[in-house]
């Protein structure tokens, strides 16, 4: 498959083939100069990705194979960068999950990485909307205001009276760590 780049330069070049549309007079020197530009490996993905075994097949694909290739390829590319996204650490999530589940239950990999992507995406989808928020009064920093009407916002009302609970004794425990280091201080 290391070929591919070279086979399809050649073949489009000695067939005349041209790009898109079969529009008259566009020369091969149009679809060389645009398979010329496609990396080889989004060639060989492309070709991997739709299980074809032999250039002819690969050509049979139609004259805009070039623009398939690089429709591939962007795709590819894009899909690379959501991967990249950052998830939750695994074990973390795994925590959380057996909090609710029966004592002895077992969770299979696929529902862990499932329950991870998941979890990120919803950290994501509130987290932007209460950027969204914040932006909207020239703020830089998230409130936890901010998180609580993005919530709103999205529908997730019924999530509201356990996070408005859980941001008040995290408020508690703070203001108590700050007093006894306050405490501390003034006795030593």
């Amino acid at each position: 498959m290391e070929d591919n780049l070279k086979k399809m330069h050649d073949y489009f070049e000695m067939n005349s083939i041209p790009i898109g549309k079969n529009e008259p007079g566009k020369s091969s020197k149009i679809v060389t100069d645009k398979i010329s530009n496609l990396n080889q490996d989004s060639i060989d993905k492309f070709i991997e990705h739709n299980s074809i075994r032999n250039f002819d097949t690969l050509l049979s694909h139609g004259n805009d194979i070039a623009q398939d290739i690089e429709q591939f390829y962007s795709d590819t590319k894009s899909n690379n960068k959501k991967q990249q996204d950052p998830l939750l650490p695994l074990h973390n999530v795994l925590k959380i999950m057996k909090i609710v589940l029966p004592e002895y239950s077992k969770v299979s990999q696929d529902a862990r990485i499932t329950m991870q992507e998941c979890a990120s995406e919803f950290i994501s989808f509130i987290g932007s909307e209460a950027a969204e928020l914040a932006k909207m009064e020239r703020r830089r920093t998230l409130t936890a205001e901010d998180i609580i009407m993005a919530m709103t916002n999205l529908g997730f009302d019924n999530y509201l009276p356990f996070s408005k609970t859980l941001l008040e004794k995290i408020k508690h425990e703070s203001s108590n760590r700050y007093s006894a280091r306050r405490t501390r201080r003034n006795l030593d």
